[in-house]
Formats: structure tokens, C-alpha cells, sequence
């Protein structure tokens, strides 16, 4: 009963959060300016009204099936070969299909992109290693991905085929796809509905798997795999897996973690979970069992983090990366730009300068800590309301996940003249006469996903399902953690396979309704 009632708190904490965002969102969207403001012409408002209809065509729907067959709708079981294999040739699809979009609408880009695809051309083309790279030095997670990058050109390279670029992108296709398939399972086993797991894919294919961001070789498109992974690897364990699904999820969290540090949330909330759950099972078992339990599974954990940090220190080796420990930047520096109101918490070039003239890790840690705290105290308490709302407006109002807003973006297109290729940059581009009819259509989604997360605050079929739990704190983690640190929309594009998740747990619950068992 306690644990039962702990999951529900945490539902409403994550429900009132959510909400939250809603209201600022739908109020403020064209009222307020804000870093990073999305290009929708259509206000909120609009999206607000189509999920009122959906939601209220779904309602009577159910209500309709309840009166002429007097029970409640429940989800029949589905069985893996009928529903995932499908899915799995659906994925392969929408791979080739990637590669044929990407090539239509892949340009090479500026910012941090670029570091990482030169030095990684270097490294693989000329040998030449990162060192002591300033910008390494200052970003070292960013090392990992360089080795992986220069590894996948020499072996193009090796096969003869000339170009550099092209082939990264292939790689975050082939991710992006292979998560789709993976969440798509997940959708199944969380909710046991057919129509359902189909829905969200096709969701997550026009928000995230025909995303452009697909086109650019990144973090992003590379680290998305591993949160949805780790998800599906804790939904599908069983007593019998038990030790090897954590070791699994351990080594695939923290080599995420390595290539986009936010991944760590996903291991933190599910290694939590398990304590949590753990305990609450394990009561009537003996003492002697249960130590003998909980010391094996710390064992693999740590086992599995060892195993990821090999890795680690093998591709600084490979890539010859000698830091310049005293440029290191923590998370002190993301915390005081995300305190900037000026910049709205996002990225500035005069917060990055300011962490960069300490001359040791410790000077700067203890410099950007307390510009945090001076700035937040400046701002409270009602400008940090102000404040607040902006930066919820830069991480959550957009459903493109803040294409284009980086610098130098646009760095060096090619120019084709097929009609698939202009007809597809015509919405994707922002000089195209139809991009503001793709963004409409991408905040349209989002918006109404967004809405149906918030209905996880209805009261559903079961209260003791920690699984579902965990999921719906991860987002709330996600959250959070943008809302303290540095803001930016594109942030959300890895963990947005989980965002959809919850989407489709607020439908089941809406579809259950509150009496179903």
C-alpha cells in the first residue's frame, strides 16, 4: 500500500509539472519573447482545441462500446511475431527511406558539429590526433564521439568510398531507426494494445524518425538509442535475465552517457526504481537472501561500469586526446548559464569567456557557482517566475525541437535539382515558402503529445506498476534538469522516444478509463 500510494504521488508531482508547462505554453506562445522562439504562425490555442475534439471523441467512443457490450474495453494480448515483426520490417523502411530523405536535405553545419566531424577527418584521413585540443579540453565528453566518428571514416575510407560526411549521417540513421523499433515494443508491453504501438510509431517517424535532425552528425541522433534501450531492456527483464539485463543496461547508460552526458539520467532513475521496488519485494524473503541479491546486483552494476569506462579510456588512447585538465567545464558552468536571464538560460559566447578565464577547474567550479547563486537571488522571487516561464517556453514550445537554432547552421549546402530534393527543402529549409507549414504541423503533434502526457494524472487500471512509474519520472527528470540548466529544445530530441512514451500511457489511461480493474 505504501509503495502503491508513493507511485501515485509521483504521478501527480510529474501530472501538476506537466500541466504546468501546458498552461505557459498555450498562454504565452505568441505573448512573450524568448531564446530560441519556434517559427509556428498557428498560436497553441489551436492545438489545444484539436486535442479537446480528439480527446472527446475518444471518450465517447469507449462510453458508446461500454453501453451496447456493458463492460469495459480491455486490451487483449498481444503475441510478439504478430505485432514486433512487423514493426521490424517498418523500421528497415523507414531506414532506406531515411537515407534517400538525407540525401535530399543534408547540408554540411557550423558549431560544435563541425570540431567534432573535422578532428575526427583528421584523425582518420591524416593520422593526426586531438592532443591537447583546446576545445576538447574545455568539452571533453565530446571525445568519445570523435573516436567513434573517425573510426566509421577510416572504415568507409578503407572501402574506398571517398566521402566523410554522408556516412555519419547513415550511422544516426540507422539509430534512429533501430529506436524506433525498440520503442515500439515498449509501447506494446506497456499498454498490450495493437493499435496503440502503431499510433506512437507512426508519432515518433513524423516528430523524431523524419526529423532533419537525422541529417546532421551529432549527439543526438547517436545517443538517442541508448535511453529507449535501457527502457526496453528494464520492461523485458525477468528473474531468470535478471543480472545480465543490468549489466546490459549499465555498459549501454554509461557508453550513452559518454556520448551525451544526460543519458546518466536514465540509468540514475532506473537503478532507483529497482532499489525501491527491491526493497518493497523483498521484505518476507530472508535476510541472507536478500544480501545475497542486492550485493550480486550492486556486483554487476559495478561490473558493467567498469566494463564502460575501459571503453572510455581505450578511445582516449586510440585518438591520442591529452587534456588540459585545468579547462575542464562542469556542470557548475551549464548551471550559471542557465541562471542568465539576459539569455534566457540558454547558450551565450560571455558566460562561456567568463568560465574560461579561471585558470584551474576548482577556481572556475566555485567562480560559476556563486554567479549562479547572485543571479538567482537577483531575479527572486518574481522575476525568476519570469524567468521561469521563458525558459519553459524555450525547452517545451517546440515541436521541431529547436531546428536551425545553432550557429553558423547553414554552413555549406549543395544544391540539387531533383524535384524530391526541392520539394523537401521547400518545408525543411528556412528560406522555403512551406516551412512554415512543416513547423505548424510538427508543434501540432508535439502540442497534442504534450496533452495527452498530462492525462497520466487520471486514475488508471493499476497503481503498483513501478515500471510505468519510472518512465514518467524520467521525463519529469529530463524536465527538470533543462529547466535548471542550460536550455535548448533540441535537447529533448534523445529522450523523445520516453516523451512519446508517457503520451501513450495518458491515451491507455483515457481508453481505460477510471473503473477499468
Amino acid at each position: 500500500m505504501a509503495e502503491s500510494k508513493f507511485y501515485r504521488m509521483i504521478e501527480w508531482i510529474y501530472a501538476i509539472f506537466v500541466i504546468g508547462v501546458l498552461v505557459v505554453i498555450t498562454v504565452l506562445d505568441n505573448n512573450w519573447y524568448y531564446i530560441y522562439k519556434n517559427d509556428c504562425k498557428v498560436p497553441n490555442i489551436v492545438f489545444l482545441v484539436i486535442f479537446v475534439i480528439v480527446a472527446g471523441i475518444i471518450v465517447f467512443a469507449r462510453m458508446s462500446y461500454i453501453e451496447s457490450h456493458k463492460e469495459i474495453p480491455q486490451p487483449a494480448p498481444m503475441k510478439l511475431q504478430d505485432s514486433m515483426k512487423m514493426i521490424g520490417y517498418l523500421s528497415i523502411v523507414l531506414f532506406l527511406f531515411q537515407l534517400f530523405y538525407a540525401v535530399a536535405i543534408w547540408f554540411e553545419t557550423g558549431w560544435d558539429c563541425r570540431e567534432l566531424v573535422t578532428a575526427a577527418q583528421d584523425m582518420a584521413l591524416n593520422g593526426t590526433p586531438i592532443g591537447d585540443s583546446h576545445y576538447f579540453s574545455i568539452y571533453p565528453n565530446n571525445v568519445f564521439l570523435t573516436g567513434i566518428f573517425a573510426g566509421i571514416i577510416k572504415g568507409v575510407s578503407m572501402c574506398g568510398i571517398p566521402a566523410a560526411y554522408f556516412p555519419l549521417i547513415a550511422i544516426g540513421c540507422a539509430l534512429v531507426s533501430a529506436t524506433g523499433y525498440f520503442f515500439a515494443d515498449c509501447i506494446r508491453v506497456l499498454t498490450a494494445r495493437k493499435s496503440l504501438m502503431y499510433l506512437s510509431w507512426i508519432l515518433y517517424v513524423i516528430l523524431t524518425g523524419l526529423s532533419p535532425w537525422i541529417s546532421i552528425p551529432y549527439s543526438d541522433t547517436y545517443s538517442i538509442f541508448f535511453p529507449t534501450f535501457c527502457i526496453w531492456l528494464y520492461l523485458t527483464k525477468d528473474d531468470k535475465n535478471y543480472l545480465p539485463t543490468w549489466f546490459s543496461i549499465t555498459v549501454a547508460a554509461f557508453v550513452g552517457y559518454f556520448i551525451k552526458p544526460t543519458v546518466l539520467l536514465t540509468f540514475i532513475v532506473l537503478f532507483f526504481f529497482q532499489i525501491v521496488h527491491g526493497a518493497s519485494i523483498r521484505k518476507s524473503v530472508p535476510k541472507m537472501v536478500r544480501y545475497k541479491h542486492t550485493i550480486g546486483f550492486l556486483l554487476t552494476v559495478l561490473l558493467g561500469v567498469t566494463v564502460a569506462y575501459a571503453m572510455k579510456f581505450g578511445m582516449e588512447k586510440i585518438t591520442g586526446f591529452t587534456p588540459d585538465e585545468n579547462k575542464h567545464f562542469t556542470a557548475a558552468h551549464y548551471l550559471m548559464m542557465g541562471a542568465n536571464y539576459e539569455y534566457g538560460g540558454g547558450y551565450n559566447q560571455t558566460d562561456v569567456n567568463a568560465s574560461a578565464s579561471y585558470a584551474t577547474v576548482a577556481e572556475r567550479n566555485a567562480g560559476d557557482i556563486k554567479e549562479a547563486a547572485r543571479r538567482i537571488g537577483e531575479m527572486f522571487p518574481f522575476k525568476l517566475v519570469k524567468f521561469a516561464s521563458q525558459k519553459c517556453l524555450t525547452n517545451f514550445n517546440d515541436g521541431t525541437y529547436a531546428w536551425g537554432n545553432e550557429g553558423a547552421f547553414y554552413w555549406e549546402y549543395y544544391e540539387r535539382n531533383d524535384g524530391f530534393s526541392k520539394f523537401v527543402r521547400s518545408f525543411i529549409y528556412h528560406i522555403g515558402d512551406r516551412h512554415d507549414i512543416w513547423v505548424a504541423f510538427c508543434q501540432a503533434f508535439w502540442y497534442v503529445n504534450l496533452c495527452f502526457c498530462a492525462l497520466l494524472c487520471l486514475k488508471g487500471r493499476r497503481h503498483k506498476n513501478y515500471k510505468e512509474t519510472a518512465i514518467l519520472t524520467l521525463m519529469l527528470a529530463i524536465m527538470c534538469f533543462l529547466m535548471v540548466f542550460e536550455a535548448r529544445a533540441r535537447y529533448l530530441y534523445l529522450y523523445s522516444p520516453i516523451i512519446y512514451m508517457c503520451g501513450a500511457l495518458g491515451l491507455n489511461r483515457l481508453l481505460l478509463g477510471k473503473d477499468a480493474k
